[in-house]
């Protein structure tokens, strides 16, 4: 009992997504077919659900991938990259916490070709370094981009959720369809959290 405890608690402390109890779900897709230059460019953040890293970019989030071919960024902490990359585009993202900047830099990945809409992603952060994975389910590379991942252990799961637009707004119909989705597979989708994009121009 003393170790199921420290296992559950240590995963609640450590995590930064959204946890529940439960596991996760199976999101059943046919894998989309992206490629580096898909992404590349700038993203800004509609919403997403709540994760200890990105809450301090409260206002005016956006995200640039671009290339640096012969650079990478320097691993800041004893976390396992694991598997060799088919291609690396650097992160930087950027956000308004009150009235302070925050940016945070990293890398992301492909780390199965079989498996070109699942990306790994490594960031320095705000509070300490962390890795997780982009799983793409909807993706139009000049429109939006749907993301969902949860990890599951024991009888816990964290999940992380993002949606992303090349504009700084994007139709309610399209993110409602995104949510129908996930809330057919059982997430739930009531945690989202709309990120002000509003008197940003001067970061654009």
């Amino acid at each position: 009992m003393e170790k199921l405890v420290f296992v559950s608690l240590s995963f609640l402390t450590l995590s930064s997504g959204r946890i529940n109890f439960g596991k996760c779900p199976k999101i059943d897709l046919a894998p989309l077919d992206m490629n580096k230059r898909d992404l590349e460019g700038r993203w800004y953040e509609i919403e997403r659900m709540p994760n200890q890293e990105e809450d301090t970019l409260e206002r005016c989030a956006f995200m640039d991938f671009y290339s640096e071919e012969g650079k990478m960024v320097k691993q800041k902490a004893n976390v396992d990259l694991g598997i060799s990359a088919n291609y690396r585009l650097k992160i930087l993202k950027s956000g308004l916490h009150g009235k302070h900047n925050h940016t945070f830099y990293g890398e992301i990945w492909q780390p199965y070709i079989q498996e070109p809409s699942v990306l790994a992603v490594f960031e320095t952060g705000y509070y300490n370094p962390f890795h997780f994975r982009y799983n793409f389910y909807l993706f139009h590379k000049e429109k939006f981009a749907f993301i969902y991942n949860c990890i599951s252990k024991l009888r816990f799961k964290r999940e992380f959720a993002w949606i992303w637009s090349r504009e700084r707004t994007l139709s309610s119909d399209t993110i409602g369809a995104f949510k129908k989705m996930l809330a057919s597979y059982g997430v739930d989708t009531n945690s989202f959290k709309t990120i002000d994009q509003t008197n940003c121009l001067a970061r654009a």
